[in-house]
């Protein structure tokens, strides 16, 4: 990797498959920035008002996508941010979700010598999605998502702030995210293999396992 450079690692895969959690433990050990694109959408929505404010807030809050055109402006706006900032780099989960997305920030990264990307596939079956999905719980508060161990199942409260921990969708829910995910993240991740910018990580083993595997991906002791 050249020094001058800045790591940016993206995770993409199906919902469920760990992009956060893995996201958390990559920037944790290597100093990273971790940045989600819930969090930039959250971040925005209160800036937002009228036609812009109900394209954006209806689908987010439905489990849909927002328009790919806003999310990758916002994606690329983060992305200039820190530039300026200390640090080796970023990790971002969350997106590209579409293929617009991904050919806009191709473009933007090919422009850009700044920064050294590694993009990262969690691949999991439809199955292990929703049972996963169907187990993990969200802060009511800061919104993260506790992936689901037996350790984690007997926390009463978030570990990060101390908020109420809730299931937050049922199975019509969660059949229609991975539809979602089929029809507009699948074609993220033959664009991006094509290209042969796609490391692929079976993300149905252990979390610790898949960390393991994912440091291994970026030859990274």
């Amino acid at each position: 990797m050249p020094s001058l450079k800045k790591l940016l690692v993206i995770f993409i895969g199906p919902p469920g498959s760990g992009k956060g959690t893995q996201a958390s433990m990559l920037a944790e050990k290597l100093g990273l920035t971790h940045i989600g694109s819930s969090e930039i959408i959250r971040e925005k929505l209160p800036t937002l008002s009228g036609e812009e404010k109900e394209l954006v807030e209806k689908p987010f809050n439905d489990g849909g996508l927002i328009p790919s055109d806003v999310i990758t402006k916002w994606v690329i706006e983060k992305l200039e941010k820190v530039k300026s900032l200390k640090g080796k780099g970023i990790v971002l989960d969350g997106s590209p979700r579409m293929l617009p997305e991904a050919e806009s920030l191709n473009q933007y990264l090919k422009r850009d010598s700044f920064w050294q990307e590694y993009i990262l596939f969690l691949d999991i079956k439809v199955d292990e999605s929703i049972w996963r999905r169907e187990h993990r719980r969200v802060c009511a508060n800061c919104r993260y998502a506790l992936p689901y161990t037996p350790e984690n199942a007997k926390l009463t409260v978030c570990p990060k702030c101390g908020g109420q921990l809730m299931k937050r969708a049922d199975e019509t829910a969660l059949e229609k995210r991975w539809q979602v995910y089929e029809e507009q993240t699948l074609p993220v991740i033959n664009y991006f293999r094509e290209q042969g910018l796609l490391k692929e990580i079976n993300g149905s083993q252990s979390i610790e396992k898949v960390h393991e595997d994912v440091v291994r991906a970026l030859n990274i002791d």
